[in-house]
């Protein structure tokens, strides 16, 4: 694999990247609407579904609930 051996599934890599990109956006102490959208975005690109993103973060609850 890309990243020295494979050894991470890549739904593993997924949940490691967005959650990273998270902690990086929360770093100011807060997520603006834009910002959950844009993860959401990145999330669901990676293959993670809702409901792992759900898991991860439950700062982006709010911009989940219209979602299916």
């Amino acid at each position: 694999g890309p990243f020295g051996g494979g050894s991470l599934h890549p739904g593993e890599l997924a949940r490691l990247i967005v959650a990273d990109a998270i902690e990086v956006v929360l770093a100011k102490g807060y997520i603006s609407e834009g910002e959950a959208q844009e993860m959401i975005r990145f999330a669901t690109a990676l293959g993670c579904t809702l409901d792992q993103v759900r898991a991860m973060a439950a700062h982006l609850s709010p911009w989940l609930g219209h979602l299916r």
